[in-house]
């Protein structure tokens, strides 16, 4: 009797464990959401609320860590909720297969990046992608990375 109850206990400790030990681990994750600046139709934000629609074959992309090799889509449109001290960067790619160095950030404001999708949309030869970094389900930046 002794031996079983023993079992059981251990059996329920260690499963209390791996459920801590997976929401730690995703409570402090950082998420990357990007789109091409040729595909996004609608950049709307309306206090703390970003929206984001894109059109037809330009999909909005998800990454886990900041490289291009893995990516998943997750549709046409997005709502993203901005934190009260979000920044905005023009950045640069310097490695390979990643989304923005860190190195190379200038900070800029988001009429300036909304009116540079506008211009681009225009003239058709200027191509950027926009990168949202996302912290426990608030963007915490957003990037204008040329190429």
């Amino acid at each position: 009797m002794k031996r079983k109850l023993l079992k059981v206990m251990s059996v329920i400790v260690c499963l209390f464990m791996l459920s801590v030990c997976v929401n730690n681990v995703d409570a402090a994750s950082t998420r990357y959401y990007s789109v091409l600046n040729q595909g996004v139709k609608t950049f709307k934000k309306s206090g703390r609320k970003l929206t984001v629609k894109t059109k037809k074959y330009y999909k909005i992309a998800y990454y886990k860590k900041n490289n291009m090799a893995k990516v998943k889509y997750v549709g046409y449109s997005k709502k993203f909720k901005l934190s009260k001290k979000c920044k905005y960067y023009w950045a640069a790619i310097a490695g390979y297969n990643r989304l923005y160095d860190k190195k190379y950030m200038k900070k800029t404001t988001f009429s300036n990046i909304k009116s540079s999708i506008i211009k681009a949309r225009q003239y058709d030869s200027w191509e950027f992608r926009i990168v949202f970094v996302v912290k426990n389900g608030v963007v915490t930046k957003v990037l204008a990375v040329s190429a």
